[in-house]
């Protein structure tokens, strides 16, 4: 992965790669930077993207995500591994869920290599700057928005300005933080709904 990978260049390659298998239409669910990767896939590909699923994204930087994201280009750019996964780990997760898996999560804090620092860096780097708000209408498809109000990486306003900029449903869950894919139970079975209903 080189240096100035952009969300631009990602919603290419993951086009190029679901046509290259003969996929000529996809539901298409996105979660956090893959929510991002998917907005510019059905803006920029729309007959590719049948329904879509956008979780835990936002359309535009803002001040929370701004927040998170510096925090994490400084720790990955210094080495500092623990920090850094510690710092992850309590933005993205809520704190029942850091409890109820401490054991997994203090192991997780001393993994990365050099090379996963540096792949993480370009990945947020190409976050930070994202900013696709003004070019939403070119969705087209039917969209579901799902996040979680103590989101600590994109904020609850990012989760609602892209729903609210769609005019797409909205499922914002209460209690879970960034990571709601992993934590509310019946978050696969409400994008299944959707898709088999929309």
């Amino acid at each position: 992965m080189e240096s100035g990978y952009t969300v631009a260049d990602m919603a290419e390659d993951t086009t190029e790669a679901i046509k290259s298998i003969g996929i000529e239409n996809a539901d298409i669910l996105g979660c956090s930077q893959g929510g991002m990767i998917a907005e510019v896939i059905a803006m920029d590909h729309p007959a590719l993207v049948g329904k879509l699923v956008l979780a835990s994204t936002l359309a535009r930087a803002n001040a929370v995500s701004d927040e998170a994201f510096d925090a994490w280009l400084a720790l990955s750019e210094n080495g500092d591994r623990r920090a850094l996964n510690r710092d992850i780990t309590q933005r993205v997760y809520s704190a029942e869920y850091i409890e109820k898996y401490k054991m997994l999560f203090a192991v997780m804090e001393q993994s990365g290599t050099p090379e996963e620092l540096r792949r993480f860096h370009i990945l947020v780097e190409a976050c930070r700057g994202f900013d696709v708000y003004d070019k939403l209408g070119g969705i087209t498809c039917p969209t579901l928005v799902i996040g979680s109000e103590k989101d600590q990486v994109v904020g609850k306003k990012g989760i609602t300005e892209l729903a609210g900029r769609l005019g797409s449903q909205l499922i914002l869950y209460e209690g879970y933080g960034h990571a709601v894919y992993d934590e509310a139970p019946d978050f696969h079975r409400k994008i299944l709904e959707f898709l088999k209903n929309a």
